[in-house]
C-alpha cells in the first residue's frame, strides 16, 4: 500500500478543484508531504479550505493555451476529482508530458455513461441492476413492460447526467 510520504517529489497536474472539503484536505496533505501539485481552476470552482496551492486559472476557451504552456513540463501523472473534467483530462493527455497516462477517452466516456458501464459490467458478468436505455416515450413504455415495471415505482436517470441531476 502506498503511503502519502511515498509520493514526495512527484509532480501532479489536477484538472479542476475538487468540489468536496475532504478531497481538498487530501490535496493539501499531498502538498505538505512534498508533492508538486498544480491545480487547473475552472470558473465556478471554489476552495473550501485555506491553502496556498499552485493554481492556474483557465476555462474551456483558454484550456488549449494553458495545456500548450504546460506541455514543456514533465508530470508524473494527471488526475481529476471533478466528474465534469474526466473527459477533458483524457482528451488532453496526449498534449501533456505524462509519465503515467490517465483513462483513455473511450474508458472516460464509459465511466461517465451509466448505460455503457452497465452494459460492460453485464457483459463481463458483474452483477448489475435491471435497466433499459431509451430515447423515445414509446421505447420507455416498451422498457417498462420488459422490466415488469408497469404500475411500479422506478427511477429514470439520464445518460451522461451528473450528480443525479434530472433523476425522477
Amino acid at each position: 500500500m502506498i503511503q502519502l510520504e511515498d509520493l514526495s517529489g512527484k509532480k501532479v497536474l489536477c484538472f479542476g478543484i475538487s468540489p468536496g472539503y475532504t478531497r481538498q484536505v487530501f490535496l493539501k496533505s499531498l502538498v505538505e508531504v512534498g508533492v508538486d501539485l498544480t491545480l487547473l481552476a475552472f470558473p465556478g470552482e471554489k476552495f473550501l479550505i485555506n491553502h496556498n496551492f499552485n493554481v492556474i486559472s483557465t476555462d474551456d476557451k483558454t484550456l488549449e493555451h494553458t495545456l500548450n504552456s504546460l506541455s514543456k513540463e514533465m508530470f508524473d501523472g494527471a488526475v481529476t476529482y471533478s466528474e465534469f473534467r474526466v473527459l477533458a483530462l483524457s482528451e488532453s493527455a496526449d498534449r501533456l508530458s505524462l509519465q503515467n497516462q490517465p483513462l483513455t477517452k473511450k474508458a472516460a466516456e464509459a465511466s461517465r455513461d451509466k448505460g455503457i458501464m452497465k452494459t460492460l459490467f453485464s457483459t463481463a458478468g458483474v452483477p448489475t441492476t435491471e435497466f433499459s436505455l431509451w430515447t423515445k416515450r414509446s421505447e420507455l413504455e416498451d422498457a417498462l413492460k420488459a422490466l415488469n415495471l408497469v404500475g411500479q415505482d422506478y427511477i429514470l436517470k439520464p445518460r451522461l447526467g451528473t450528480t443525479s441531476e434530472g433523476v425522477y
